[in-house]
């Protein structure tokens, strides 16, 4: 038996006790009560306190809900009576701008205009943020096109990435060209996050990409991440970045303001499309904020096939940046398209040329307008020079379509002029008109040694980091040219303490090393990048002009594990970086040097001429071997031109600091000198002069041999007045080609 009752004790204390009674039983008579009292005040007190808390909290979230109400009626209520006045200020801007001839006049105009659409966007957001909270916000899934979303979302903050020289990538990756979702509230994630990177970066790119994390069968869940090329953001503050009114400090945080709600939005969206959101950042290095959304794949059949297989076409895809090249590529090989790529101009004048006198040309070439040397309608005019058998179509593409240009395009006979963003969204419509009447090409072509070991490259280690530590800006060009062009990562150092700084920042997978360098030279350099190296060995490769076998030891003794001379032959560089990144990752059979590969084919010398014919006007009288020198640029006729410009230019005032050296005539200045011949013979030995390379060879032996300045008064100058002599006829040769 139990029951429950008040006792006051002795000091007149009332205590709530449980008493259980057990009867104590002799052949069924009941003798007497075993008694437990238990104390339980302190527990009828709790409970008491419990069930008053849980009445002021359902008064409180009444109380909450009911303010919450009000709040959403009252921005609601705000919102209309700003929109109203805020959408005349607007109209009757824009009718004044319309009208207004003074300059100064439209300007204040304009920045009217301008404040009033930011405070249109903070109303925006504030209202977002409510009905976030107020758990409002309703998704509406339907079918929507991958590309029509990355051209509209960027298509948003195209004209403010334009006014500051932003180039806008967009980079769908293999996503199914069509998906079910919200693609409203995708567009306003990614519309914020590509805002904030065009209004933080001063210049480069903004590059917008998605890529499908994991694939469930009837869903998907897609990583959408925007990187842009600004200042970075510190550490400490990364974690905040998605907290309400968080902005990253920066030097233009407070110029160009914001309310800091976009980023709570983004990850809210997030959040209610079954992903999260995030951001990495290095400060000098950019930053990348992405967030995740899980999206089925489209209730309705996919984007119609193209009306025509595409199977046997190839494609030349032309473009200097490599992170807007490589999406385009991936994407017409998606289609079925053979696919090859070209980092320039004058790459691509060469691939176009082999293509043609192998049988199997390129039908459609896609061409980017502003590249540097030779932009894209001066490399469509000399394709039309190169008088090809089987020309290609040419479709040129910007990110920004002007009608001069767009006048020039017509005028070469381009087919078509599109936007970037355009020409992706459009693919599927615009392939099949601009491939008709070609024949699909069967053909299979011979490939030359250094083909073959660049494609292997490419094909095996294609964005492999590669940092190059050279000085001499005409050894840079040419090396990063060839690395670039196997599809490699390229980073330039000019001197080894700038790359000791640089290995410091990012995991590199080999590292070519000039020896001779200003700062700190390449032996130096290496001993300390050893010294920091954590458990991965990152192989160095010493690529240099001294050939010595005293220098091969010193290279060895510094860390390093191979020697490439200069001038550096592409055959023999592809397959020291083959051998080497094939080291690096396990399971890959290291390639052997020197293996054997089908005949090559003639030189390309016919299409060489045929490129340029002026090429031997511009070499003869100076002692240029233009043969050797297009050997060392891989046959790249408009790429040697370019390189015998920078020589021409570099050296038409000799040897620098020379004459002052030999007037203070000390051991630091003959160091100085040699250091200086060092890379005049690098440069000479690139384009091809061996007679300038063959005499700096004998004067630095000289020199480390400790012979002194003075006795080699005469000898300097002399070599001195050949270089000037031929770089000064060099530049007029150019000035005159041009």
């Amino acid at each position: 038996m139990r029951q429950e009752c008040d006792i006051t004790g002795l000091d007149g204390r009332r205590s709530h006790f449980l008493v259980h009674k057990v009867p104590t039983r002799d052949a069924g008579e009941v003798l007497g009560f075993h008694v437990i009292a238990t104390d339980i005040t302190a527990l009828q007190e709790a409970e008491s306190r419990l069930r008053r808390t849980n009445e002021e909290l359902v008064e409180a979230r009444d109380r909450a809900e009911a303010a919450m109400r009000a709040k959403s009626s009252f921005l609601a209520n705000v919102s209309h009576e700003i929109r109203t006045p805020m959408n005349a200020i607007l109209g009757l801007t824009n009718l004044l701008r319309r009208d207004v001839r003074d300059p100064g006049q439209a300007h204040r105009l304009d920045k009217v205009a301008d404040a009033a659409r930011h405070l249109l966007q903070v109303i925006n957001e504030v209202l977002d943020v409510s009905k976030i909270e107020a758990g409002k916000l309703q998704l509406a899934n339907a079918d929507f096109s991958v590309a029509t979303l990355f051209s509209s979302s960027c298509a948003l903050v195209e004209d403010a990435a334009r006014a500051k020289g932003l180039d806008l990538i967009a980079d769908a990756g293999a996503l199914p060209r069509t998906l079910h979702g919200d693609s409203t509230r995708l567009s306003q994630a990614l519309v914020n996050l590509l805002s904030n990177a065009v209004k933080f970066t001063q210049r480069g790119h903004v590059t917008l990409q998605a890529r499908v994390e994991e694939d469930g069968g009837d869903g998907l869940l897609v990583r959408f991440t925007v990187r842009d090329t600004g200042d970075g953001i510190p550490a400490e503050r990364l974690d905040s970045m998605f907290q309400p009114f968080e902005q990253a400090e920066g030097p233009h945080t407070r110029q160009l303001g914001g309310t800091g709600l976009g980023l709570v939005i983004t990850r809210h969206l997030a959040e209610r499309m079954g992903g999260e959101a995030g951001v990495s950042s290095e400060l000098g290095r950019g930053s990348s904020f992405w967030f995740t959304a899980r999206l089925r794949h489209a209730q309705a059949s996919g984007a119609p096939a193209a009306d025509m297989p595409l199977t046997g076409y190839r494609v030349l895809v032309v473009d200097d940046m490599a992170d807007s090249r490589q999406p385009l590529a991936e994407l017409l090989a998606s289609r079925g398209l053979e696919v090859r790529t070209a980092a320039s101009g004058m790459d691509a004048l060469v691939l176009a040329a082999e293509a043609d006198g192998t049988g199997c040309p390129f039908h459609l070439i896609t061409l980017d307008w502003l590249m540097p040397h030779v932009d894209g309608l001066t490399t469509a005019r000399r394709l039309q020079e190169l008088g090809l058998k089987q020309p290609p179509v040419v479709v040129l593409i910007s990110g920004l379509v002007d009608p001069r240009m767009r006048q020039q395009a017509v005028d070469l006979g381009i087919a078509t002029v599109l936007e970037r963003l355009d020409f992706i969204e459009m693919l599927d419509e615009t392939l099949p008109g601009l491939l008709a009447g070609a024949e699909p090409c069967v053909v299979a072509h011979a490939q030359t040694a250094q083909q073959v070991a660049e494609d292997r490259l490419r094909q095996s280690h294609a964005g492999a980091r590669v940092l190059l530590a050279e000085d001499n800006v005409i050894n840079q060009e040419v090396a990063a040219e060839l690395l670039r062009r196997a599809g490699l990562d390229v980073d330039i150092a000019p001197d080894g303490q700038a790359a000791v700084a640089m290995f410091g920042k990012r995991p590199y997978d080999l590292i070519l090393m000039d020896l001779h360098m200003p700062q700190l030279n390449g032996l130096e350099a290496t001993r300390l990048i050893r010294g920091r190296e954590g458990g991965h060995r990152v192989p160095i490769l010493a690529m240099t002009a001294n050939a010595f076998d005293e220098d091969r030891a010193a290279c060895l003794q510094a860390g390093m594990d191979e020697h490439i001379g200069k001038p550096v032959e592409p055959l023999l560089l592809y397959e020291a970086l083959s051998r080497w990144l094939d080291e690096r990752r396990p399971g890959r059979a290291p390639a052997a040097r020197g293996a054997q590969v089908a005949p090559p084919p003639p030189r390309l010398a016919a299409a060489a001429a045929t490129l340029d014919a002026r090429l031997a006007a511009m070499v003869e009288g100076t002692g240029v071997e233009a043969a050797k020198g297009l050997e060392i640029s891989g046959g790249n006729v408009e790429g040697y031109m370019a390189l015998l410009g920078v020589f021409a230019s570099l050296y038409a005032g000799g040897v620098a600091g020379l004459e002052p050296r030999l007037r203070e005539a000390t051991p630091q200045a003959a160091m100085a000198v040699r250091t200086e011949l060092h890379g005049v013979g690098g440069a000479a030995a690139t384009i091809g002069a061996e007679a300038l390379r063959c005499e700096c060879q004998r004067l630095q032996a000289l020199l480390r041999s400790g012979e002194p300045l003075e006795r080699l008064h005469a000898d300097l100058l002399s070599f001195d007045a050949a270089l000037r002599l031929t770089a000064q006829r060099l530049l007029r040769s150019t000035a005159a080609a041009s």
